[in-house]
């Protein structure tokens, strides 16, 4: 998550410069505990009545994946060239039946209250990945910070040590398949995260996070020679 003064500064410097916010806000909703939540960019933009964010959701992160149906948060002026557009004047793609579906489930209450769910089953398996990423990684000079929502933990790996060698000596396990997403998938130039690997605690129950962060450990492991 980024730090509540870093979004604010970095929002700050777009309305100042007239730039405008697309902000993927789809995980907002995940977060663990309601007193420290960090704002998004659509709720400082809206405390500070402006025209700079548009910030985007999806049902499909906190109902399921099939749906592929969202929304965008935004002022009524930024909005209003999107609402008046052909796409959205004609309905001509917009997934009417299932939207249809979803209205009730949102006006019923039920979907907040299996989001209510999901975050506390995920804040108790976003714990077991903190645990065993203390156990497992930290001994060996790994650093991270406990997700305070949504469905990752980023990993900065020890020195000397690239997502590409952790994934090679993945390969050479025997019998066994740990995958991680290298952190060079998200920059555009070659080389950039290569010491960092994102990890997902929301697919498995606590004893396969704990299984997976062993294994994965093990791995490690044999690069840094611990």
């Amino acid at each position: 998550t980024v730090p509540r003064t870093l979004r604010e500064q970095v929002y700050e410097c777009c309305r100042s410069g007239g730039v405008k916010i697309i902000a993927d806000e789809v995980y907002d909703l995940l977060y663990f505990e309601s007193d420290n939540r960090v704002p998004s960019y659509a709720a400082i933009d809206a405390a500070n009545a402006r025209d700079t964010v548009f910030s985007l959701g999806s049902l499909t992160k906190i109902l399921a994946p099939g749906l592929r149906v969202g929304w965008i948060r935004a002022s009524e002026a930024l909005l209003k060239p999107i609402i008046d557009s052909a796409l959205a004047y004609s309905g001509g793609g917009m997934n009417h039946y299932v939207q249809g579906q979803l209205r009730a489930v949102i006006s019923s209450g039920d979907l907040s209250t299996y989001v209510d769910r999901l975050r506390l089953k995920y804040k108790t398996q976003a714990t077991a990945m903190v645990q065993a990423l203390d156990e497992h990684f930290v001994p060996l000079g790994c650093e991270f910070q406990p997700p305070s929502g949504g469905y990752f933990v980023w990993v900065r790996l020890p020195a000397g040590v690239s997502c590409d060698d952790l994934q090679q000596a993945c390969k050479k396990m025997d019998g066994t398949t740990v995958l991680f997403m290298p952190g060079t998938k998200f920059s555009l130039s070659s080389g950039v995260h290569s010491d960092r690997i994102r990890l997902s605690f929301v697919r498995y129950e606590e004893a396969a996070i704990q299984q997976g962060m062993s294994l994965l450990g093990s791995a490690l492991s044999s690069l840094v020679g611990k």
